[in-house]
């Protein structure tokens, strides 16, 4: 699916090597479909067309929007420069297309993080996590080959556990690194999905009156609903109570702000070491919580945008460059420096798919204007024009 779309948006923005050129022309004579295609895509004139299209809606309507027209698009990136936006558009219709037809796909070499030299050698992440015992053991969650671990079903982990006699009751961790994502069934059927550097820690079984698990890094909660045990979430100094519900909890080292974003159901939220009072969160709100003075400030936000690494996509609206920069490298692996502290704070919009090439995304960033990223000592540094 997106390499066809990567190569033919690094022919149009002329960094196309020559043996990237020869694949994406035997994939063009495979068809006088895919000839027509390729052609169709890179006409500047039904570029602005998608492009003004684009403009008209909001990131989280293109899902749906795609289901209505096949021919939609797999990346938009702009800020100041209309030119920026119609290259964008590029890989946003191309992906896509190529998404009803998977049998183009071709998956991409698996290179190690340590051997980075260029901007190319950085590779997205993939669904992997590691779970610690009581006992200290630790444990690949991608390898389903291990006895008695959790396993990966239709891309599902739900712990297979070990029999009632060798049962642990104690507290589990699992977590996932930088460059991984981990999708949870918990024991009472409450899902969780993990994005990258974050950590779940919660029972093998939920016993007594109530059901607890706590979290750092970004997760997505889906609670089964069990009226007579409410379940709990602590995070960063929080403490979330859920009534059966769809939430999205955000609380990194690096961020002294927790988000809290609320899609359905009914969630309260209170500092974990105070009596204060409940704050009460209705869907399509987000709180937002500074553990140092304990204060929550409620925002509304589309909780769509918020929560769509789960459903594959990076979108930023308006995210300063640093933040993008901060979550590009967690999902991607890889450092980076600012050399320009005044790039910090440039704001960005774009959308674009989780498991497309990092050189892709960052050059469509690039071309948006305001700095140039190149790889220095292992490190992605980004320069101001």
């Amino acid at each position: 699916m997106n390499r066809i779309s990567q190569l033919i948006f690094r022919r149009i923005t002329g960094v196309i090597t020559p043996d990237e050129l020869a694949e994406l022309e035997r994939w063009e004579s495979l068809s006088p479909e895919n000839r027509e295609f390729a052609q169709k895509v890179a006409d500047h004139d039904e570029l602005e067309k998608w492009f003004y299209r684009q403009r008209a809606i909001s990131p989280d309507r293109v899902e749906r929007n795609v289901n209505r027209h096949i021919a939609a698009s797999n990346t938009v990136v702009y800020r100041r420069w209309a030119v920026a936006a119609v290259a964008a558009v590029i890989l946003f219709m191309v992906g896509f297309v190529l998404w009803k037809r998977p049998e183009v796909s071709t998956p991409l070499p698996e290179i190690a993080q340590s051997t980075i030299v260029s901007i190319e050698d950085i590779q997205h992440g993939t669904q992997k996590a590691i779970l610690s015992t009581p006992d200290g053991r630790k444990i690949n969650l991608t390898d389903t080959a291990a006895p008695a671990v959790p396993v990966i079903k239709a891309d599902v982990a739900r712990l297979d556990r070990v029999p009632v006699s060798d049962r642990n009751f104690e507290q589990l961790c699992i977590e996932t690194p930088r460059g991984g994502e981990f999708k949870v069934v918990l024991e009472d059927s409450t899902v969780v999905w993990l994005n990258a550097d974050s950590k779940l820690y919660y029972p093998d079984n939920f016993t007594g009156n109530e059901r607890r698990v706590s979290v750092s890094g970004e997760a997505y909660f889906e609670v089964a609903k069990d009226a007579s045990r409410p379940f709990y979430v602590e995070s960063q100094g929080q403490q979330i109570r859920v009534y059966g519900t769809r939430f999205n909890v955000r609380c990194y080292d690096d961020d002294p702000v927790t988000y809290t974003t609320l899609e359905e159901g009914s969630i309260s939220l209170s500092p974990a070491q105070s009596g204060t009072a409940e704050v009460f969160l209705t869907p399509g709100k987000q709180a937002r919580f500074t553990p140092n003075d304990a204060e929550f400030k409620i925002h509304d936000v589309n909780t769509e945008t918020v929560s769509s690494w789960r459903n594959g996509f990076f979108v930023f609206e308006n995210q300063t460059l640093l933040n993008i920069m901060r979550d590009l490298s967690r999902w991607y692996n890889f450092e980076f420096e600012l050399a320009s502290p005044e790039l910090a704070d440039e704001l960005f919009m774009g959308v674009f798919p989780r498991d497309c090439e990092f050189a892709t995304a960052i050059k469509i960033l690039e071309i948006s204007g305001g700095f140039t990223a190149s790889v220095e000592n292992g490190k992605v540094v980004i320069t101001a024009k």
